[in-house]
């Protein structure tokens, strides 16, 4: 018991601090359609549509297997984390190199401008 209380002691002294912050994802349809969203950065784009309603095609189940959930970055693609590997090759080198991204993998650290195609 000394053992817990001694425990919960040393962790009050550093506050929790909150890690995601509220960021603003703009998205762009085909025919000039937009939604803004404001939501919890550090989410894929594939979990904020779903979050949204948003629907973005996902065969594979947001594995990184299909492609099918490809959406192109128009503002701020620093914002977005970092490719994989896997995700380049399953993408493509030229799709990746005009910023298009596969939605399941792509997280939003900050505030972004999608565009989301009409494929199907």
């Amino acid at each position: 018991m000394k053992l817990r209380n001694f425990v919960k002691k040393i962790i009050s002294r550093f506050p929790q601090q909150e890690t995601k912050n509220i960021v603003d994802v703009n998205i762009v349809f085909s025919g000039a359609v937009e939604k803004k969203i404001a939501t919890k950065s550090h989410q894929t784009i594939l979990g904020i549509a779903k979050q949204n309603d948003i629907d973005i095609p996902h065969y594979c189940g947001g594995h990184c297997r299909c492609a099918t959930c490809v959406v192109q970055i128009l503002q701020n693609p620093s914002n977005i984390s970092k490719a994989s590997g896997n995700e380049i090759m399953v993408l493509g080198i030229d799709k990746f190199e005009k910023g298009h991204r596969l939605a399941c993998q792509a997280y939003i650290h900050g505030d972004v401008e999608i565009f989301i195609p009409d494929w199907f």
